[in-house]
């Protein structure tokens, strides 16, 4: 018997209720925002002996098949983006003594989707503190934490594609695009040392078509984003 990806344990609707088979904890779902990419909810969390109540923000994304990576980058970076908002934003967890509620991820396996994802997030906070991302010895950094995070090459060169595509987003004006083509630069030196000689093929390729051009390569998504840049 095959077994499925994973067991529902939130509701679908407004004010249903999940309830586990213990009895110890129920689930509510009292908001949701239905988006394109992602399902974004509002979960209420009971435990049943005491009544004491939490609450979640649950956000499911859908663009992403297993194995692979998500179909297009500036959706990935949007949820992105919510995670940073909700992760300052404190009483979004009241019950949070700590200014950062907790974020936590999962796929599956736990390792493929959920280790890129949370690559990916690590990445952006780098880069909006201006420091050179080392997607190298950060995804190294992963995997002592937990094996196999970041589950093959595609997945691997992806998070040179976020990264990227989030730099590029960030020069909208002339004078600033030097200063984020530099930092694209400092990426891919980055990743010299790096066993993996595709990611730094397609880098160097990706910034040599942005050198020779005055404006951002002009194949992009529908939402304006550079998702076919080469591969």
């Amino acid at each position: 018997m095959r077994a499925k990806n994973i067991r529902p344990y939130w509701p679908t609707e407004i004010g249903s209720r999940y309830a586990r088979s213990d009895g110890k904890f129920s689930v509510r779902k009292i908001g949701v925002q239905n988006l394109s990419y992602c399902i974004l909810s509002v979960l209420a969390v009971q435990r049943r002996d005491t009544a004491e109540e939490r609450r979640i923000k649950h956000v499911v994304y859908l663009k992403w098949p297993d194995h692979s990576v998500p179909s297009c980058t500036h959706d990935f970076l949007q949820i992105v983006a919510n995670l940073n908002k909700v992760a300052r934003q404190p009483k979004a967890c009241s019950h949070v003594a700590s200014d950062h509620p907790p974020i936590v991820m999962h796929c599956f396996a736990g390792i493929g989707r959920s280790g890129t994802a949370a690559a990916a997030y690590f990445l952006i906070e780098l880069v909006q503190r201006k420091y050179a991302p080392d997607i190298s010895r950060l995804v190294a950094d992963l995997r002592r934490q937990r094996c196999l995070a970041v589950q093959g090459v595609i997945q691997y060169i992806f998070l040179y594609r976020a990264v990227a595509e989030f730099l590029l987003a960030k020069a909208t004006l002339s004078a600033e695009f030097p200063q984020h083509l530099k930092l694209l630069h400092l990426l891919r030196d980055c990743t010299t040392k790096s066993e993996c000689d595709l990611a730094v093929s397609v880098l160097s390729s990706y910034l040599t078509s942005l050198e020779t051009r005055p404006a951002p390569p002009p194949k992009r998504c529908l939402h304006g984003c550079w998702c076919n840049f080469p591969t």
